[in-house]
């Protein structure tokens, strides 16, 4: 089925392409139960359409129970940010040439009082769906530039904050960065904006243009899930990142995998000449974490080293700004 959508529609107006979202549902009773099967196959298929590309769903008693879930996470999500009930947990990066921890990724939790805790996992696709990532992505802004201002930080920090393709139809956004910016001017701590490999390779002018205006403010740009998309190493040259972060996926078959391991090795060496930084994240293990020290990656991140930690907690693990492993020397 998907296979007749897969060219575009030749049409007066040009050619015209199409992503298909089917959903299905079964029911073996008569009567009423027909109306019921096409409510559940009209809410598989909005299921289906939050996936990418062509995708198919057939409604069954676990899609009904996520729906529920989703339901009751977009009946409350608008409520939890007027309620202030979101707290940002800071994962360290480990610099790999010294061991030292000046900065660290935020990462927004939610615990309500009505649902516990949601993960971002649901509730993030639900506040994109809804818009209110809008209002919360504004929070963490403002969250972050707080945090980073504590003095109880080592003195020159950073908080990497990722930003949600949403956010740059914000029309508040810039002006936003440009107050924080105006506040950290001067200091020696910063915000690093987070964004993902597939908002750049779908080259939106309009986020284009803004990235070219949050750059000329001064903030750097990370280039987060390295390695998930389509990119070249060739279009590297041509992106406005700073920073690289290699996915986990990149980083999992190593040391065990050799080829895999010679591969990242080369990656590694080539970012390096393009003169960007380098992060390796989803540290999983002592092994990987020696054999990115040793290839002479920039940063580390991952369970290994920590866990995201609530602010207070992140604080007492810090009390010399230091990584609590030992950092191998290059051979």
């Amino acid at each position: 089925m998907f296979e007749l959508f897969s060219t575009p529609f030749v049409t007066d107006l040009g050619d015209v392409s199409f992503k298909v979202s089917v959903g299905a549902a079964f029911s073996e009773k008569e009567g009423g139960a027909a109306t019921q099967a096409v409510s559940d196959a009209v809410a598989a298929m909005r299921i289906a359409c939050w996936e990418q590309g062509n995708s198919f769903q057939q409604y069954d008693e676990l899609l009904g129970t996520k729906l529920s879930q989703q339901f009751s996470i977009r009946s409350q999500l608008h409520k939890a940010i007027e309620n202030n009930e979101f707290a940002l947990h800071l994962q360290p990066k480990v610099d790999l040439g010294s061991g030292v921890v000046n900065s660290a990724e935020a990462l927004i939790r939610w615990n309500s009082p009505e649902l516990g805790r949601v993960s971002p996992a649901e509730f993030i696709p639900v506040a994109e769906s809804t818009g209110d990532i809008i209002p919360l992505g504004r929070w963490v802004l403002q969250e972050a530039a707080r945090l980073v201002q504590n003095p109880k930080l080592p003195a020159s920090f950073s908080i990497a904050v990722n930003l949600s393709s949403k956010q740059f139809s914000d029309p508040a956004l810039l002006s936003q960065l440009k107050q924080i910016h105006k506040r950290l001017k001067g200091t020696s701590r910063s915000l690093e904006l987070e964004i993902t490999e597939s908002m750049v390779m779908a080259e939106s002018a309009d986020i284009n243009r803004t990235l070219t205006k949050i750059k000329a403010m001064g903030f750097k740009i990370a280039l987060d899930d390295f390695g998930t998309g389509y990119s070249s190493l060739s279009y590297l040259s041509r992106l406005q990142a700073d920073t690289l972060k290699l996915d986990k996926s990149f980083i999992d078959p190593i040391p065990n995998d050799q080829q895999h391991a010679d591969f990242v090795a080369s990656i590694i060496q080539m970012v390096k000449a393009l003169k960007l930084k380098l992060v390796a994240e989803g540290i999983e293990s002592e092994e990987q974490f020696n054999w990115f020290a040793a290839q002479e990656c920039d940063e580390a991140q991952g369970f290994f080293l920590a866990r995201p930690l609530d602010f207070d907690a992140f604080l007492a693990s810090l009390p010399l700004g230091r990584a609590q492993v030992d950092i191998p020397k290059p051979a």
